[in-house]
């Protein structure tokens, strides 16, 4: 029995290595995309009617209507120009078409940010990795509408999952002791547990926790971006929109982790989601982080 959880542990550790291996090269390749897909016509993709959500949870009524915006094939104007590296880009360029309205000031700082990223391809380079690390996902268009009803997706009985990790703990550190096989199948048994738990969890929470680790990924993203000395000067009330969200972040990684973990194959995906299950972290991490946006 030791032996054997030996070996898994090894397995584990190889599986990290070629996640890491596989995940460094997906970031060289994102560079190059990066680099080259400046300036040039994105791809034709499906029209994804979710783009709105954004629009419809904002609007006053005010802008382009329906019948306008089909008359003049809209949909195929915003997929002419939609170059965003988010889901949160895309809701915010449909709004700004439907809204068809820029005050003289709005103007002139829309187009001073063009132009200063026009001629800084590094700057822009950077901030767009940052922004690929954001991504898409269906479920990320729906975060406008979940963010005004938040309290109703916190998880009930919080206190039962931090038992259970307290229990996953004790476990661990018995088999460690013993090095016997009851410590060890009473170690696997918890892990099962706390496994079964979460996997039922996810099923029924999945959009949820998707959205909320994307909403963690722009918290964490946006900072790394309103670091940068020219995004300060471009965009001063980003640093300030960010500063009301710190407690937010904390312990947070847990849930963006997955959706990293996805740009590095699936041997990574299924590797996490064994690590979030038995401990439970993404569970735990998850109701806090509710609490904190709520």
């Amino acid at each position: 029995m030791i032996r054997t959880i030996f070996v898994a542990m090894g397995v584990i550790a190889f599986v990290w290595a070629m996640w890491f291996i596989s995940y460094l090269d997906v970031k060289r390749k994102r560079k190059r995309l990066i680099h080259t897909k400046f300036g040039t016509l994105p791809k034709a993709r499906d029209w994804e009617e979710n783009v709105r959500n954004y629009d419809d949870v904002v609007t006053d009524g005010s802008g382009v209507d329906d019948v306008t915006w089909n008359d003049l094939s809209m949909n195929e104007v915003f997929s002419r120009i939609n170059q965003c590296d988010t889901s949160v880009g895309e809701e915010i360029l449909y709004h700004k078409l439907r809204k068809n309205k820029m005050s003289p000031e709005e103007r002139r700082i829309f187009e001073r940010r063009v132009r200063a990223f026009s001629e800084n391809a590094e700057e822009r380079e950077a901030v767009e990795e940052c922004l690929f690390d954001i991504g898409k996902g269906s479920a990320s268009y729906f975060i406008p509408a979940y963010m005004d009803a938040i309290d109703e997706y916190r998880l009930r009985f919080p206190w039962i999952y931090r038992v259970l990790q307290v229990i996953l703990l004790c476990a661990l550190i018995l088999f460690l002791i013993l090095r016997n096989d009851v410590a060890g199948m009473t170690f696997l048994g918890v892990c099962i547990v706390n496994l079964g738990i979460y996997f039922f969890i996810k099923m029924g929470r999945a959009v949820e926790l998707s959205m909320v680790g994307t909403a963690v990924s722009l918290i964490e993203n946006g900072k790394k971006i309103a670091r940068r000395r020219e995004i300060d000067n471009l965009f001063p009330e980003l640093k300030q929109a960010l500063s009301g969200l710190k407690g937010v972040m904390r312990g947070a990684r847990f849930l963006s982790i997955q959706k990293d973990g996805r740009q590095g194959g699936d041997a990574l995906e299924v590797f996490l989601d064994y690590v979030m299950g038995i401990t439970l972290w993404q569970v735990t991490t998850y109701n806090k982080v509710m609490r904190r946006l709520s």
